[in-house]
């Protein structure tokens, strides 16, 4: 057998036949189970030059099952008696070496045997798709002459002319003064904008108001200033205005009219918003407390619609014999002393629950782990029926206590017989 090196989740199957001891030797045997390998055989597999390697064994659930290291199952009793799957880790056929022997010794009780696997391990390398594509692309012999071309054909870049390009790709970038104006014909961009090729200066020939050129430009901010202005006949030097007191139409501003002014911003922006408010929150909570009475109002405007002096005595004294009730209780319950008070109906019920504890309620039988030492009479009781109900196996050394499927070992336990002494061991788990 050979298998590439490095290969994963490698599953290989044996074909079981009974030995020279059973009824029919060399005829296929069905109905193993990973315990009959496991319990009193092995697994194991051994690399070249290494030392052998024990492989523990776990049960599948179906012969497609995914890949498990040490995984075991039949393949078909009726299609395919005798062969048996079983899933070997990784690093049995890790690179290194150029062989492994995987092997696998059936219980003695079984009268079977199983022949050993010799694997090559191929340190090969596979050919992939890129592989494939690069072998491709090598030309033939005759598609090699087919493209030879004689001395005279090849371009000669000082003496050959480049026809004409329409499109160009992988440009080189353009450095500084890759293009001058010499290199341009002077007609070059007529009818593109009519430019002037070597044109210092321009002259325009619109013709602007009068007086455009008292106004200045600053260089720095942009802005357009007057050396002089004029108003109402009045010239004024240095574009500054002076104060205007009076404005024909207008009522002059006085001292008393800007007071006022400030004062009515003040109120309306700050105070009075802030008042208004306030009365606002005030007269929402005052309809959340007076909301029950709205309801209600038919019955509390009348003296009808409000308990008397006597009303509440009565209440008053209900309230205090409730109070001497419960205190016979205590905290938490610490006054219920005795519980003889019991009704028959309470006593039946109590009775009820019990009985459905003990002939109703059912319990999972414990599954594949170590009894405690310490755990709950449930448990205690359980484990003592499935001792008495489940598979069991005995062999010289070892006592194996299956689970309800009969397939897996839940608990084992190590015993022993000299002839003079029987000794068991401490429960412990299986497989």
């Amino acid at each position: 057998m050979k298998i590439l090196a490095g290969s994963t989740n490698v599953s290989v199957y044996y074909y079981i036949v009974q030995d020279a001891s059973a009824t029919s030797p060399g005829e296929p045997v069905t109905g193993l189970l990973f315990s009959d390998i496991e319990t009193g055989g092995s697994a194991s597999y051994v690399r070249q030059g290494a030392a052998l390697t024990d492989l523990t064994l776990v049960t599948l659930a179906s012969a497609g099952a995914a890949h498990a290291d040490g995984g075991f199952i039949l393949v078909s009793d009726s299609a395919m008696p005798g062969v048996y799957r079983c899933d070997y880790p990784d690093a049995a056929f890790a690179t290194g070496v150029d062989q492994t022997i995987l092997s696998i010794v059936v219980a003695s009780a079984k009268n079977a045997v199983a022949a050993p696997i010799s694997v090559v391990i191929d340190d090969s390398v596979v050919q992939t798709a890129d592989h494939a594509a690069g072998i491709a692309d090598i030309p033939t012999v005759s598609e090699f002459n087919a493209r030879t071309l004689v001395a005279a054909d090849y371009f000669d870049p000082t003496a050959d002319a480049v026809a004409t390009v329409t499109t160009l790709t992988n440009l080189p970038a353009i450095t500084t003064n890759w293009l001058t104006a010499t290199g341009i014909a002077a007609s070059a961009l007529d009818g593109k904008g009519n430019w002037n090729i070597g044109k210092t200066s321009y002259t325009l020939s619109q013709t602007f108001p009068a007086n455009f050129s008292d106004f200045a430009i600053t260089v720095t901010t942009g802005k357009v200033t007057a050396e002089n202005v004029t108003l109402a006949a009045a010239t004024h030097t240095g574009a500054v205005i002076p104060t205007v007191s009076t404005l024909a139409g207008h009522t002059a501003q006085t001292a008393d009219h800007t007071a006022n002014i400030a004062a009515i911003l003040v109120d309306t922006g700050t105070t009075l918003p802030a008042t208004i408010a306030t009365i606002d929150g005030i007269v929402d909570t005052i309809l959340i407390d007076t909301a029950d009475l709205q309801a209600n109002q038919g019955a509390w405007a009348t003296a009808t619609g409000f308990a008397t002096s006597g009303a509440l005595a009565t209440v008053d004294g209900i309230v205090d014999n409730i109070l001497l009730d419960t205190a016979e209780i205590g905290t938490a319950g610490a006054g219920l002393t005795d519980l003889g008070g019991m009704s028959t109906t309470m006593k039946t019920q109590v009775n009820t629950e019990a009985l459905d504890v003990l002939a109703t309620d059912t319990y999972a039988e414990p599954g594949q782990e170590n009894p405690a030492a310490n755990t709950t009479l449930a448990d205690k009781i359980n484990y003592l029926y499935k001792a008495w109900r489940n598979k069991s196996e005995q062999t010289s050394t070892t006592y194996s206590l299956y689970d309800d499927a009969g397939s897996t070992v839940d608990q084992k336990v190590t015993v022993s017989d000299n002839g003079t002494t029987a000794a068991k061991g401490e429960v412990g788990t299986g497989p």
